[in-house]
């Protein structure tokens, strides 16, 4: 029994944390992995509610009726199936064609900023201007012809022929459409389209426009219009009158004031009257605007006490201008209608018999007329042109005696 010592006891060690380390069993102790069994506890299981649209887990799959869809609906479920496995090749060709539109955009844009049309001026060449696929050379020679008349206030013609061809490479300084057209405008020779004043084939002048023409037609006609315009029938010119177009160079046009001028030239003109019923002395040199004095001075055959007769031919010298007007006056006028007598003779009564049976009454008439004057100046005697009776005429009728009277003898 001395001899017997007893054991050690085991010394437990510490890990790092404090804890003491398990002591780990022996080979012979420990049982293979295969022959443990782990044995786990029953959990129960806690019923939820169901959710709508879902099966209960208590219940059966026949106890929830199926919703029946619609054709609509599976089509468009088809649709978004379809999409969702093709999603990947769908997106990758809208990029691809999204790119490509971007570029073929860029680039016409690069080309339509880039391109432009070469003017020439004849053999010329003028500049550039910026291309447009809806002009040509007609519609752009005509907005150039366009701005000058608008500067000139009148019709013009271009004399240089305008030509557009396509530029080659990409120029500089290239002007925008309208700067173009205005630099063409301020830069052509052009010549005025006007309205030649012409008498008898003389060229008097050429006006600017044919406003001006009319202007001047109406500064000779206006002095031998009396009242209003709408009572003459007729204005116009004795002499041959025409207004022509003429093109001419903007120098050689004529003002109003210069065409108005050679117009009012006068010349000495004698002309024979032949007198008519009414005329007087004093009257013929009225008419003729000159005085008595030379009317006298140019017909020594007359003197101022001279009775004149119907028919007497009688010299008229006077200033003509180089163009005459001719008035044709209409007018109205209300003539009495001369009573007319109508006698029954009554044989059992002596010739020296009168009595008056039936009053008379004056009728009316309207008369209408044409007056014919030559630079205010009646010439010709007036025309009837028409008559219209307004009240009748009523005769007066006079019963006289046609039988002598007897005289007796003593």
């Amino acid at each position: 029994m001395a001899d017997f010592k007893p054991l050690p006891k085991p010394v437990r060690t510490q890990n790092n944390l404090g804890y003491p380390k398990k002591r780990r069993s022996s080979p012979e102790v420990t049982q293979p992995e295969k022959h443990r069994q782990v044995v786990k506890a029953a959990q129960p299981v806690i019923a939820k509610e169901p959710s709508k649209g879902k099966i209960h887990p208590y219940q059966s799959q026949q106890e929830v009726p199926k919703k029946k869809s619609s054709p609509y609906q599976r089509q468009v479920g088809r649709v978004y199936r379809f999409l969702r496995k093709k999603s990947r090749w769908i997106v990758s060709i809208g990029a691809a064609l999204i790119l490509a539109v971007s570029l073929i955009s860029l680039l016409g844009w690069f080309i339509s900023g880039t391109s432009a049309m070469a003017l020439y001026i004849g053999e010329e060449h003028f500049g550039y201007m910026n291309y447009s696929q809806e002009l040509d050379e007609e519609t752009f020679r005509g907005e150039v012809i366009s701005r000058i008349e608008a500067r000139e206030n009148a019709r013009v013609q271009i004399d240089e022929p305008i030509f557009l061809r396509p530029a080659s490479g990409s120029p500089r300084n290239v002007l925008p459409l309208n700067e173009a057209i205005e630099q063409l405008a301020a830069t052509l020779s052009f010549q005025i389209i006007g309205t030649a004043v012409e008498v008898n084939g003389y060229r008097v002048g050429v006006l600017r426009s044919q406003n001006e023409a009319e202007e001047v037609i109406w500064r000779l006609q206006s002095p031998f219009l009396q009242g209003n315009a709408a009572d003459y029938y007729s204005v116009d010119f004795v002499e041959d009158f025409h207004l022509v177009t003429a093109t001419i160079d903007e120098d050689a046009l004529s003002t109003v004031q210069q065409v108005m001028h050679r117009l009012d030239s006068r010349s000495v003109v004698v002309d024979n009257y032949t007198v008519q019923s009414g005329d007087t002395l004093g009257g013929i040199a009225l008419r003729h605007n000159i005085t008595l004095a030379r009317l006298l001075e140019d017909n020594p055959d007359f003197t101022a006490n001279s009775v004149l007769r119907i028919g007497d031919v009688m010299q008229i010298q006077s200033y003509r201008p180089f163009l005459s007007v001719r008035t044709v006056r209409v007018e109205t006028r209300t003539v009495p209608i001369p009573i007319e007598i109508e006698a029954l003779e009554n044989a059992g009564e002596v010739n020296t018999f009168s009595q008056v049976i039936q009053e008379g009454v004056e009728g009316e008439q309207r008369v209408v007329v044409h007056i014919i004057r030559i630079n205010g100046v009646q010439t010709e005697p007036e025309q009837i042109i028409s008559t219209e009776v307004i009240r009748m005429m009523e005769k007066e009728i006079i019963e006289v005696g046609t039988m002598e009277a007897i005289v007796e003898r003593r």
